[in-house]
């Protein structure tokens, strides 16, 4: 009979330890939906123009607009239950997405729709672990019950959203849909729409990338449509096949270069190896020698 009970303690003992084991990741998952991560990660870029003035920022995106957050989905922490677009769940650039569900209360560039809710993914939110949030530098993560200008372009499967320094500007303390003209940040935005500034590089790439419509565009009809002032798929191609012709011969006169410096450390040590036999490589004002194997 004792025999009987030890065997029925240790089969308790295994089965609460496993419950335990399997329980771990359940427990963690459900801390983190309540305890954020202390862990920020930035990510830096470098922008082809100045994010930081309103009328450089405004002419990167097709839509500019004031929207009220409704919901907030962070990709990681909702995996279990909501699905992303594959295009925001399989970017290797961006470890993590929110989907912002935004009533749009006014449009300053573009026409979106504000008779419905629409998705805005931001790249920002809790990477895999749930341990780390992550964002571009010196951006702003949309909150729930908040006014914000967006800016937007989308992408070839329609959804859209936007990254980096003034691409979600929180408006004043008091400002609704009600009383937009008494916010200056909007008033801002709207005439750098007015004027947009776009250097060269920006005006190259208005004029030869494709920019697609988001579903929610008024004027929406098809998937992959694009804008109707976008540059064509043939113009985009062979922009880019110039691009890539360019990028040819600049890495041929790279490698060119790379040989002529090689040739250059090679003299170099055969003449310090003249002077002193016991010097391997070349060396400069008491500096050691290189070996110009070293170089390869």
């Amino acid at each position: 009979m004792k025999k009987s009970n030890k065997k029925t303690s240790a089969w308790r003992v295994l089965a609460i330890s496993l419950a335990f084991i399997l329980l771990l990741p359940v427990g963690y998952y459900a801390l983190r939906l309540f305890v954020p991560p202390s862990n920020i990660y930035e990510i830096t870029a470098d922008y082809a123009s100045d994010p930081y003035n309103p009328a450089e920022a405004v002419g990167m995106f097709p839509y500019v607009f004031v929207g009220y957050v409704e919901k907030t989905y962070d990709m990681n922490q909702t995996r279990l239950y909501r699905q992303f677009p594959e295009s925001r769940r399989n970017d290797n650039a961006h470890p993590a997405f929110t989907e912002c569900i935004i009533r749009v209360l006014k449009n300053i560039q573009g026409e979106l729709r504000t008779d419905v809710p629409i998705s805005y993914y931001k790249p920002s939110g809790l990477d895999m672990t749930l341990s780390t949030f992550t964002q571009y530098k010196d951006d702003v993560y949309p909150e729930k019950g908040k006014i914000y200008i967006f800016l937007a372009n989308a992408a070839e499967d329609n959804t859209f959203g936007g990254a980096g320094p003034n691409t979600t500007v929180e408006l004043e303390e008091g400002i609704t849909a009600d009383n937009l003209d008494r916010s200056n940040i909007y008033q801002r935005f709207v005439k750098a729409c007015e004027n947009p500034v776009r250097n060269s590089v920006i005006q190259q790439l208005w004029n030869n990338i494709p920019w697609y419509m988001s579903e929610f565009d008024v004027n929406f009809k098809e998937n992959g449509q694009l804008l109707s002032d976008s540059p064509s798929l043939e113009t985009y191609a062979k922009w880019q096949a110039e691009k890539d012709r360019e990028w040819a011969e600049g890495e041929a006169e790279r490698e060119a270069q790379f040989e002529r410096d090689k040739r250059e450390l090679e003299e170099e040590s055969k003449r310090a190896a003249e002077i002193d036999p016991t010097v391997q490589g070349s060396t400069i004002a008491g500096q050691a020698g290189v070996d110009v194997n070293d170089y390869e």
